[in-house]
């Protein structure tokens, strides 16, 4: 619910960007909330020793495989509107502990889980009113087909509304009176929301969680299920009578055949059969954290489903475990996949030995539905951090019995451990006023980044190249920053006709080029500068900048018409052309 307090703001990813910076903030302060106010933290954290060891040697490999990734640099923030790198992943799971840490009695489960409903309720009363026309923020590129809400996207929507479904079904089952009425509301919006998203993993997940929930706590009954297919039966027939429903119904049908077809562009078998082979070549380490992307021109096919020729970029292989195995290998996905598990496992046992308490059955299920729906979908900021909160709360139902009742032990160890004790917790302040304030950072250069589009848009360019020089320094881990910066040191130049503005372009193009892993476009873009400044002696790496774009991304039917036209004017120039 944080975009809206900044999306009127220019920001230069005003849809992820503010979600992450948050994240990183929030997660800073209750790590300093957690290290500078909790006792018996060392007890409480050795309790959490097998979480802390698989969880460390999770990022250990995500740090080997970004070391010896193809784009090291830039997968230490992540793939642009993804931010899924190392240092965000690192960032969750401090998340996911400061969670375990803070959960401590059934009072603060339930408060958390109904922060996570009233979060999603939010979402989906949003997604209704603007499918209805009746929104007040606009997103570019939304879909009017399809609610996509505070999200832009109704995938990421969807993986939002299913995870506070689950919570929402707990609640139901936890609470008396007036709570559990406004649960029923809040679950029959979420459920409104996520069929106008037409997300078929939204639907996958929401089909199966709810019967889950009733499983775990042992509610499903015969009743039960009656009283669902009533409710469900009656709200299709009073959705089939407005002709609104009626539209969405069909859209609906439609998305819902398509998921049967095979052959049809919109299915992912494409996109999966190129990280497949992605994995194939990188096994073990994988090529990076967030590093589908930048491989992707590499492995697609000519005229692929659904990309054809065209300048076409995904964020990923639209499946959570493929992306994992691209950018970490078989060894970071299977840290990842044992973290899962263990976080997993006493939950699943209590549930064989009896029924599981409603609250623990909603987060345990809020979890299953999170991986069910990113499972064709993926992972990014705007929900990026649920999956390990969720953790975080399962962990503390596990862990926290006798936590208080080993106090009076921490309380009498020797002088010494209170010694390193306290120097932990300032270690750990530090850390955690570190990442508030690298969240802050994030935030400020993305600012900058979009204050130089906006400048750029009014034609002061001197303006827009000192806000974007000024978003690459506090940001450099970004390299549409850089890029930003050199095109509009181009622009300038071509306006101004400022040789050596036209010299820092070509500079800062092939700073970009050479810091992080190139694209087709950038490298066109060096080549285009380097072109503009008329050296002949220029021409040759002119030629060869041209020639590595075309060689990788040879499908790309767009880069190789920029290409072409590149060389044209080059050969123009060296016949003494205009």
């Amino acid at each position: 619910m944080l975009v809206p307090l900044v999306v009127a703001t220019p920001l230069y990813d005003q849809v992820v960007m503010p979600r992450l910076a948050a994240t990183w903030v929030l997660t800073g302060m209750g790590a300093l909330l957690v290290a500078t106010q909790r006792r018996g933290l060392g007890d409480q954290l050795r309790r959490l020793r097998a979480h802390l060891i698989v969880s460390a040697l999770f990022l250990v490999v995500s740090a080997a495989a970004t070391r010896r990734g193809i784009d090291a640099r830039g997968a230490l923030l992540g793939e642009f509107h993804r931010y899924q790198g190392l240092l965000p992943p690192a960032v969750y799971v401090l998340l996911m502990f400061v969670t375990a840490l803070a959960v401590s009695n059934t009072s603060r489960k339930r408060l958390l889980s109904w922060c996570i409903f009233v979060g999603g309720v939010a979402a989906a009363g949003y997604a209704v009113l603007d499918f209805a026309g009746w929104g007040w923020f606009e997103w570019s590129g939304a879909s009017s087909q399809r609610a996509g809400g505070l999200f832009g996207q109704p995938n990421t929507l969807a993986v939002q509304l299913v995870v506070s479904a689950a919570i929402a079904a707990g609640l139901l089952l936890s609470e008396k009176g007036w709570r559990r009425d406004v649960a029923a509301v809040g679950a029959g919006a979420l459920i409104a929301a996520l069929v106008l998203t037409q997300s078929r993993a939204g639907w996958l997940a929401g089909i199966v969680e709810i019967p889950l929930v009733l499983a775990l706590t042992r509610h499903l009954n015969i009743r039960t299920a009656v009283v669902i297919s009533v409710v469900a039966g009656a709200a299709s027939i009073t959705l089939a009578e407005l002709p609104q429903g009626r539209t969405v119904l069909d859209a609906v049908g439609t998305r819902a055949h398509l998921t049967t077809d095979v052959n049809n562009e919109e299915i992912r078998l494409g996109l999966w059969s190129n990280a497949t082979r992605m994995v194939t070549d990188r096994p073990f380490l994988g090529a990076g954290p967030d590093s589908f992307s930048v491989l992707f021109p590499r492995y697609r096919e000519p005229d692929q489903p659904g990309i054809g020729t065209e300048n076409v970029r995904p964020e990923s292989s639209h499946n959570l475990v493929l992306d994992y195995l691209v950018g970490v290998g078989v060894a970071g996905t299977s840290a990842w996949l044992a973290l899962i598990a263990l976080v997993l496992y006493p939950s699943a046992c209590a549930a064989v030995r009896g029924s599981v308490d409603p609250l623990e059955a909603g987060l345990f299920t809020a979890l299953i539905a999170y991986l069910l729906a990113t499972f064709f979908s993926f992972s990014e900021a705007m929900t990026g951090w649920i999956p390990w909160t969720l953790m975080g709360a399962l962990i503390a139902v596990d862990s926290r019995q006798d936590w208080v009742g080993s106090l009076s032990e921490v309380r009498s160890l020797r002088n010494w451990r209170t010694v390193a004790g306290r120097a932990g917790r300032g270690a750990a302040a530090g850390l955690a006023t570190a990442l508030a304030a690298a969240g802050v950072v994030l935030l400020v250069a993305d600012w900058r980044a979009g204050q130089a589009a906006g400048d750029s848009a009014v034609g002061d360019f001197d303006s827009a190249v000192a806000n974007a020089r000024m978003a690459s320094r506090l940001n450099p881990f970004l390299p549409g920053y850089l890029l930003g910066l050199a095109s509009y040191e181009e622009i300038s130049s071509s306006h101004s006709a400022d040789q050596l503005q036209l010299q820092r372009a070509v500079s800062d193009f092939h700073l970009a080029n050479e810091r992080f892993e190139p694209t087709a476009y950038s490298l066109l873009a060096e080549a285009r500068a380097t072109l503009a400044t008329g050296d002949v002696s220029l021409f040759p790496q002119v030629e060869t900048l041209v020639g590595r774009a075309v060689e990788l991304d040879p499908h790309n039917s767009v880069a190789r018409a920029a290409a072409a036209s590149l060389l044209e004017r080059m050969d123009a120039s060296s016949d003494g052309g205009p």
